[in-house]
């Protein structure tokens, strides 16, 4: 056998393998996502190139793409929505739990619930304050603020091979989002907000209530209208005669248009964000101020120390906390891509779901965070490093997850 007719057959065999769709496209998503982090690094864009992008995603492209998907593939009289929607909301309150019960077991071993005024935030060596709150927070999010758009949309179409199944699935399980989770998560950094400011000057926010603002910017994400106008739409069937009549297929064509930059743009903006995000150079120092302060990440908060502890002693807490900070971050990672979709696969199987919806539920389960959770944090000056770290291992893992779940399914 020559070797062009060697090379020929394994180029075939591969294009016979089941999975090549989805290697493909998990392949092409880090590419972008690579692409992103080298114009960030090399300077090509900047910080606020990259806002205007995501500005771009959020409140034009991801929205249009939303409200078409609702409006012509997702149909609210099929009882089969409900229970698929339903799993998603299910795992979402079980991480809120989890959330909870770590916080407050932590809470209770240290016995230190003090919070302290927020930093300067453009103090790049400063750590946003820590509250109980945005802990939960921190926590809630990296666990189950998935990518079920940018990420989710590609990666169904490859493994279900049916674009219309793939949109369908997609959006019913960001509906759970923006429907429990975005207000869930709004109210807890809005409280950490009012709580880190207590010991400040008065300032705009005295005298407004924490739901009042949380309304407000729930009323302002164009997303969340997006899913209110294609719901409407879709149950009064207004949405299936703008579908098929004519005269307006240039409204569903152009939010087709504007719907086909979400994933590269998304992804894109992604890698950037990873580009430009900071470092600590220094991370003894700051973890050993945040030990000391009693308000260090995830699992550092202690009391206050009335007299400074000597270098060494400041330098193996430091480490310490390190190793706590790694073992915080592996342990959330392994719950995201590992025990929230076996809970999915399970409770898919109790509720009796068809095949595609199983294999629909349980990969979205297992994609990486959004980075819009990191962005969400910082907004409201509470610490996102966890939610940051979850954001880039499970971009960095998605290949091998998502082959894993693919074949797991397949048994």
């Amino acid at each position: 056998m020559t070797r062009h007719s060697r090379a020929h057959r394994r180029t075939a065999t591969l294009s016979m393998w089941r999975y090549t769709p989805v290697l493909n496209v998990c392949v092409q998503l880090l590419l972008s996502c690579l692409l992103g982090l080298i114009a960030a690094v090399t300077g090509v864009v900047k910080p606020k190139d990259r806002a205007a992008l995501q500005l771009f995603v959020f409140h034009f492209s991801l929205p249009l793409l939303v409200l078409r998907g609702v409006v012509t593939r997702v149909d609210f009289y099929d009882q089969t929505l409900y229970p698929f929607v339903a799993i998603f909301l299910v795992l979402r309150a079980l991480a809120l739990l989890v959330s909870l019960v770590v916080v407050s077991v932590q809470t209770a071993s240290c016995g230190n619930t003090r919070v302290h005024p927020v930093q300067d935030n453009a103090r790049h060596d400063e750590e946003p304050t820590h509250t109980k709150y945005s802990k939960i927070c921190e926590i809630w999010l990296g666990l189950s603020w998935m990518s079920t758009v940018v990420i989710g949309l590609p990666v169904l179409t490859a493994a279900l091979r049916d674009e219309t199944l793939a949109v369908k699935f997609s959006l019913q399980a960001a509906i759970s989002s923006f429907i429990f989770q975005l207000p869930g998560v709004l109210v807890l950094l809005e409280t950490h907000a009012e709580k880190t400011n207590e010991t400040q000057s008065r300032n705009s926010r005295e005298g407004k209530n924490v739901l009042r603002r949380v309304c407000i910017r729930l009323a302002r994400n164009p997303v969340l209208w997006a899913i209110v106008c294609g719901i409407v739409l879709s149950m009064t069937h207004t949405g299936t005669w703008f579908n098929t009549t004519r005269t307006f297929q240039f409204l569903i064509n152009t939010a087709q248009s504007f719907g086909q930059c979400v994933t590269p743009i998304g992804m894109f903006v992604t890698g950037a964000w990873i580009g430009h995000r900071k470092f600590p150079g220094n991370t003894d120092r700051v973890e050993t101020r945040s030990l000391s302060r009693g308000d260090g990440p995830l699992f550092e908060q202690g009391p206050d120390s009335e007299s400074g502890p000597s270098s060494e002693t400041h330098t193996s807490r430091g480490t310490n906390i390190s190793i706590i900070r790694v073992v915080s971050i592996a342990a959330v990672l392994l719950g995201k891509i590992l025990v929230l979709p076996f809970i999915a696969l399970w409770l898919a199987r109790i509720l009796n779901l068809s095949k595609d919806e199983t294999y629909a539920a349980t990969l979205v389960a297992s994609l990486p965070v959004s980075v819009a959770g990191v962005v969400v944090t910082e907004r409201h000056g509470a610490p996102s490093a966890l939610v940051a770290a979850q954001v880039m291992c499970g971009i960095a893992l998605l290949l091998p997850t998502t082959l894993v779940w693919c074949v797991v399914l397949d048994v």
